[in-house]
């Protein structure tokens, strides 16, 4: 399994890969606490069972550790809506060279359990799946 920082310039913020190089897409969502080490922990383990697993990071690197600063984390301003940033993770780990299929899979925690949904009702890009964990 290898794994990458994305660049900045793009809508993904970290990407693991089946050791095999190739496989079903899968976009992991993070909670309002943002983009932590259990997430990409999570990927990590999807990865390693042959999934090309990208995460979102709608907080621009910034997580947080307390309630109040989740809330704003959420409520800041930002240059893109969430669900357009979205839309390019779903369109960037599709188009990953390692993606064996179009559509991909979503996993949403709590806050993006919430954008998991909205994404397989708003098509495109293509959704295969969708699980979400602890809350919509």
């Amino acid at each position: 399994m290898s794994e990458e920082r994305v660049s900045p310039q793009g809508a993904l913020a970290h990407l693991a890969i089946p050791a095999g190089g190739e496989g079903q897409p899968v976009l992991v969502l993070h909670s309002w606490w943002g983009l932590t080490a259990a997430f990409t922990g999570f990927a990590r383990q999807l990865a390693s069972r042959g999934f090309v697993v990208g995460c979102a990071d709608l907080y621009g690197g910034r997580t947080a550790r307390t309630e109040a600063e989740a809330r704003a984390l959420r409520a800041r301003p930002r240059r893109e809506p969430m669900y357009r940033t979205l839309q390019r993770c779903l369109r960037e780990l599709a188009d990953h060279p390692g993606a064996t299929r179009p559509a991909t899979a979503t996993v949403g925690f709590s806050m993006g359990g919430h954008w998991a949904v909205w994404l397989a009702q708003h098509p495109p890009p293509e959704i295969s799946g969708t699980v979400l964990y602890y809350a919509v």
